[in-house]
C-alpha cells in the first residue's frame, strides 16, 4: 500500500488526490454539515452521498483539521483491520504447509483490492471492515457454542451489524442475515437490539430527508441504481425487470462471475468434514444470503469498489469452511486456496496498477475544473461531475446530473430536453457550464455556445474531454478572458482549446 502511495505522489507531484471524483462529493457535504446545512449549496437541500454515516465521519475529520488526509485515514485504518480479520480466518487453518499459506496472504489482500481501494477515498474499506466484523462474530459464535446454551455474542459483531447498512445500503442484507443467525441461536436480546438500532437510525435518516423535502434514498442511489429507484417509485414490474437485468449481466461482468464462483465454492465447502453441520450451515447461510442479495440488487465495478465487501465476506467464509481440510496437512487443498486467491485477485491487478494515473486524472481534470471555477471565473456554474468543483467552493453549483440537485434529478427522471435545460440554468442564474457532451446528447440547447474544451487523460474520469458552454451571452467577454488566463496556467499534461461561438467543435 505504501508503495502504491509513493507512486501516486510521484505522479501527482507530491499532492494527495484520490482516484475518483466521488469522495469530494462526500467532502463537500461534510463541509456543509459543519455549517449546519445538509446539501451542496447553502439554502438548497440535497442528498448526494451514497452513505448515511460516511459524510458525518468526514465532517469530524475536517473539524479537527485533517482535511483530505482524514478521508485517507478513514480508508487505510479500516483496510488494515479488514486484512487482520481475514488473516485471522486464514490462520485458523494452521497448516503444516506454512509456505503456501504465507504466499496466499498477499494474494488474499489483492483479492479484496486491499492495495488500491484505499485511494478512492470512499466508504468501502469501512464497509468491508463492518462486514467482516459480522462474519467473524458469527464464526466466534459457532465455535464457542455449547450444547443447549446460547453462545456469547461479541460486542464488535453488534457494532458491525448496525454500522454496515449505515455505511452502504447494500450492507442491510448481511446485517439481516446476522440477525437471523442471532435468532437461530436464541440470542433474542442481541437480535432485537441490533434490529431496533438499525430501524431507529434509518427512521431518523428518512425523517430528516422528508422534512427537508428530499426522497428517503440519497440522490446518488436513485440516479445510479435502477432497482432502488424503481422500488421507491412503487413500480413492482420495473423493480423485477431491473433485478432480472442485473442478474443477466453476469456473463459480461468479471467481478460478478467471480462472485458466483465464490458462492459455488462455498456450497461445495458445506460438504467438507470437520466443522459441525450446524456451524457449516450457519456460516454458509450468512455468506450465501448476502451474496445472492448483492447479485440481484447490488452493483459492480466503477474502479472495483462496489462488490468488495461481499467478495471479502465470501472469501473469509471459504477460509473458515475449508480450514479443517488444510489443518490435516492436505497440500492439494492449501494450493487450491492459493489458486483461488490468485484467481479472485486477478481482476484487481489492473485497477491497482492504475491508481497513480487515476489520481493524476482527477488532478488534471476535476481539480483543474475546480481551479477555474474558484480562481479564474467564480460565478454560478452548471456541471455533471459534482465533487471537486463543489468542494471548497462557496459559489453556486448546479448539478445537471442530479446528485447534488433534487430539482435536476427530477428533471432527468422525467426526461431532459433543451428547453428544460435552459429553464433550469436561467432560473438559477447560471451563465456557463462544464459538462461531458456525450452525457447530454440532443439535450443541450442550440443557444449554448461551446466556448472551450479541456482535454486530459482518461483513467477513471468518464471522458477525457470536458466542454465549457456559455449559457448566458452577456457573460461571453468575461468568460473568454478568464479562459485565456486559465489556458496560460494549465498543467503541462492538459490542453485547453478556446473556440469562437460561431464554430461548433462537435
Amino acid at each position: 500500500m505504501a508503495f502504491v502511495a509513493l507512486k501516486l505522489f510521484v505522479q501527482t507531484d507530491g499532492e494527495l488526490f484520490f482516484t475518483l471524483d466521488d469522495p469530494y462529493i462526500h467532502l463537500s457535504l461534510a463541509e456543509n454539515l459543519l455549517r449546519g446545512h445538509y446539501g451542496i449549496n447553502p439554502g438548497e437541500y440535497a442528498s448526494p452521498s451514497s452513505s448515511i454515516l460516511y459524510p458525518f465521519l468526514l465532517a469530524a475529520t475536517l473539524a479537527i483539521g485533517l482535511g483530505d488526509w482524514g478521508a485517507l485515514a478513514l480508508n487505510v485504518l479500516p483496510m488494515l483491520g479488514a486484512v487482520w480479520i481475514l488473516a485471522g480466518l486464514l490462520a485458523r487453518t494452521r497448516p503444516r504447509i506454512e509456505l503456501v499459506l504465507l504466499l496466499t496472504l498477499p494474494l488474499m489482500i489483492l483479492a479484496v483490492n486491499g492495495y488500491g481501494l484505499v485511494f478512492t477515498g470512499m466508504e468501502h474499506p469501512l464497509h468491508l471492515l463492518a462486514s467482516l466484523l459480522i462474519l467473524a462474530g458469527v464464526v466466534r459464535m459457532v465455535e464457542t457454542a455449547e450444547p443447549g446454551q446460547p453462545p456469547k455474542v461479541p460486542a464488535w459483531m453488534l457494532a458491525g451489524l448496525v454500522l454496515a447498512p449505515l455505511l452502504r445500503f447494500e450492507g442491510l442484507a448481511l446485517s439481516l442475515g446476522g440477525i437471523v443467525v442471532l435468532l437461530s441461536y436464541r440470542r433474542f436480546g442481541a437480535a432485537i437490539a441490533s434490529l431496533a438500532a438499525i430501524v431507529a437510525a434509518f427512521a431518523a435518516h428518512v425523517s430528516l430527508m422528508l422534512r427537508l423535502g428530499l426522497p428517503p434514498l440519497p440522490s446518488s442511489v436513485m440516479v445510479k441504481s435502477e432497482a432502488s429507484a424503481a422500488a421507491l417509485d412503487g413500480a413492482g414490474t420495473s423493480l423485477l425487470t431491473s433485478m432480472i437485468d442485473a442478474t443477466s449481466r453476469v456473463h459480461n461482468n468479471e467481478p460478478a462471475r467471480e462472485l458466483v464462483i465464490s458462492m459455488l465454492l462455498i456450497l461445495l465447502a458445506l460438504f467438507l468434514p470437520g466443522h459441525a453441520l450446524r456451524s457449516r450451515l450457519t456460516v454458509g447461510f450468512l455468506a450465501l444470503f448476502a451474496g445472492a442479495a448483492h447479485m440481484v440488487l447490488g452493483k459492480f465495478g466503477w474502479f472495483d469498489r462496489y462488490e468488495i465487501y461481499i467478495a471479502g465476506t465470501l472469501l473469509g467464509a471459504l477460509f473458515w469452511l475449508a480450514a479443517p481440510l488444510i489443518r490435516r496437512g492436505n497440500r492439494a487443498a492449501a494450493v487450491f486456496f492459493l489458486l483461488i486467491c490468485l484467481a479472485l485477485g486477478d481482476n484487481y491487478q489492473d485497477s491497482t496498477r492504475k491508481v497513480p494515473y487515476a489520481a493524476q486524472n482527477i488532478r488534471d481534470q476535476q481539480w483543474q475544473m475546480h481551479r477555474f471555477a474558484t480562481e479564474f471565473y467564480p460565478h454560478p456554474v452548471a456541471l455533471n461531475d459534482l465533487g471537486w468543483v463543489s468542494y471548497r467552493n462557496d459559489t453556486y453549483v448546479l448539478d445537471l446530473w442530479g446528485l447534488g440537485s433534487e430539482e435536476a434529478r427530477r428533471m432527468a427522471e422525467s426526461g431532459r430536453t433543451p428547453e428544460k435545460m435552459q429553464d433550469i440554468v436561467s432560473r438559477h442564474g447560471v451563465g456557463w457550464a462544464m459538462v461531458y457532451p456525450l452525457w447530454f446528447k440532443d439535450e443541450i440547447p442550440d443557444s449554448w455556445c461551446r466556448i472551450a474544451d479541456l482535454h486530459t487523460i482518461q483513467v477513471t474520469a468518464a471522458h477525457g474531454n470536458v466542454a465549457f458552454y456559455l449559457t448566458d451571452p452577456t457573460q461571453e467577454n468575461a468568460l473568454r478572458a478568464a479562459l485565456t488566463r486559465f489556458q496560460a496556467d494549465l498543467l503541462p499534461s492538459t490542453r485547453l482549446e478556446i473556440h469562437a461561438c460561431a464554430v461548433d467543435p462537435a
